[in-house]
């Protein structure tokens, strides 16, 4: 009988919180912060470049996301060697990992929870993949049922527009927590608040396409991520926009319509191009550091998933 997972008190962590949240919005925090050992039973290939993997546990019942973008640190085996996991009281994984002999030590990457079953146990993963770049990519490509991978809860970071309109901005890498949102949002009048720019890569890294809230689709192809994201939003404040555009679109093209006045932001994505976005808002809208949540899912040049 495998042994319940154990937990550790998130004490030390309410000082920071409680800093952090002068800086930026924040979700709360959790009260205890699990280690799960989970098994993977299934790996479908949602769209050409993005595999949606299912992974369960007994625990994963009882778990409770603390929002729709639910984010965790994955711990990854390596190829052909037994998964080994760090103390449960261990706050920082990735850190602890690099203590353990080079030949057991697993890899961690961070991801978002896709969708959660609790009456079986279950969440869905979405991975973008680009071959062996990476090891949460090669990863997710070889994946089968009957793998063994582990989870150590994290947090979460978007709150529904309290009032006024709300800014979501994402790459591939975080749309599978905007998706979520879109979800949760779904059938509210809250969607109708919500606007939203994603960045892609190309459409093959799209696998859902939200329609409860707005969404300008744009296309990076060769630019630097971030920067063309980053120029739709600086467009949008200038000019405004018009809603739901085609993926590739500007925006901004053809319209005299004020930009809508954000009284909050999400932001996630690439590292850089969050950063840029963050301070966009910050000089050019009313919007202030408490009111935008942003997180760097990955950093343009280094291996994250």
């Amino acid at each position: 009988m495998t042994p319940p997972p154990r937990t550790v008190s998130s004490t030390l962590l309410s000082a920071a919180t409680a800093v952090y949240g002068r800086f930026m919005a924040i979700a709360p925090p959790r009260e205890e912060y699990v280690l799960h050992r989970l098994t993977v039973t299934a790996n479908v290939e949602v769209a050409p470049r993005v595999r949606r993997i299912t992974l369960a546990a007994e625990s994963l019942r009882t778990f409770v996301p603390v929002g729709p973008d639910e984010y965790f640190a994955l711990i990854l085996p390596r190829p052909g060697v037994a998964l080994a996991l760090p103390a449960p009281e261990v706050l920082q994984v990735a850190r602890a990992v690099r203590d353990f002999p080079e030949d057991i030590r697993p890899d961690v990457r961070c991801y978002t929870v896709r969708r959660h079953r609790p009456g079986r146990g279950e969440i869905d993963v979405d991975v973008v993949t680009h071959g062996d770049a990476g090891p949460g990519s090669a990863w997710a490509l070889r994946a089968r049922p009957g793998d063994e991978v582990g989870l150590k809860e994290g947090s979460a970071g978007y709150r529904r527009p309290a009032e006024g309109p709300q800014l979501l901005a994402a790459d591939e890498t975080a749309l599978p927590a905007l998706a979520h949102i879109a979800e949760e949002l779904a059938g509210t009048p809250d969607a109708a608040r919500v606007r939203a720019f994603v960045e892609v890569d190309s459409m093959d890294s799209v696998a859902d396409r939200p329609e409860s809230i707005d969404i300008t689709w744009v296309v990076r192809g060769s630019a630097r991520p971030g920067d063309l994201l980053a120029d739709a939003i600086s467009e949008a404040l200038a000019t405004g926009a018009d809603h739901g555009t085609e993926p590739g679109a500007r925006s901004g093209e053809g319209s005299t319509a004020g930009a809508p006045d954000f009284t909050s932001a999400w932001l996630c994505g690439e590292g850089g191009g969050v950063a840029r976005i963050r301070r966009l808002l910050l000089t050019r809208t009313a919007l202030t550091r408490r009111s935008v949540f942003s997180k760097g899912y990955w950093q343009a040049g280094r291996p994250t998933e």
